[in-house]
């Protein structure tokens, strides 16, 4: 006689059993939450001749940066490079990592800048407004990041000058993770071995 009842209380068990080990593998593969790091320094602009700049922004938590380059050409000779005026080309910003928000890269910027001999965007010395901005008003979560207009006396004094959003970094289990994770299959495994010889 076929025990029909034993069978499906064991069907039912290895399916929650797998229904459980799925809901631990997509919570471990979710995708983590935006979350933001400020920084208080100016955005350094360098001209590398040529009509290319390079950029750098320093002072995010954990050494973190965003650095990137464009071309410009003052098209209408105002002094001022303005993505708005299509001066601004090949434009591309990179944002390091840390410890609350992942690297990333974006082609998608838009910039303004005075060719005032200072290299500082968003230092104000012309009364212009300086600014740059990647992925600016992007969907919630998407990398960003958008720093100056200064003015000179507030950047670098503890006030932001620059702010950079993105995903948060991605959880890695610790060791001792792992291991309670090991030692439950291990554990869900023997319960199965012990009620196969019960059930023999």
């Amino acid at each position: 006689m076929v025990d029909y009842a034993g069978t499906n209380r064991r069907a039912n068990h290895i399916r929650n059993h797998l229904l459980a080990l799925s809901l631990l593998a997509s919570s471990l593969a979710a995708p983590a939450m935006a979350a933001q790091t400020l920084s208080n320094q100016f955005v350094i602009v360098s001209s590398l001749g040529d009509g290319l700049y390079s950029f750098v922004q320093s002072g995010f938590d954990g050494g973190a940066n965003v650095s990137g380059s464009f071309t410009g050409n003052d098209l209408n000779e105002d002094f001022q490079l303005n993505a708005f005026s299509g001066e601004i080309s090949n434009f591309t910003a990179s944002f390091s990592g840390n410890a609350l928000v992942a690297a990333w890269t974006s082609t998608n910027g838009v910039l303004v800048f005075d060719l005032n001999g200072s290299d500082l965007l968003g230092d104000g010395q012309t009364g212009g407004i300086e600014g740059i901005a990647v992925n600016f008003g992007g969907a919630p979560g998407d990398p960003s990041w958008v720093a100056g207009p200064g003015p000179f006396a507030l950047c670098g004094t503890g006030n932001d000058c620059g702010r950079v959003q993105g995903p948060a970094p991605s959880a890695i289990p610790e060791p001792a993770s792992w291991a309670m994770l090991i030692a439950g299959f291990g554990l869900a495994g023997a319960v199965q071995r012990r009620r196969r010889a019960a059930a023999a």
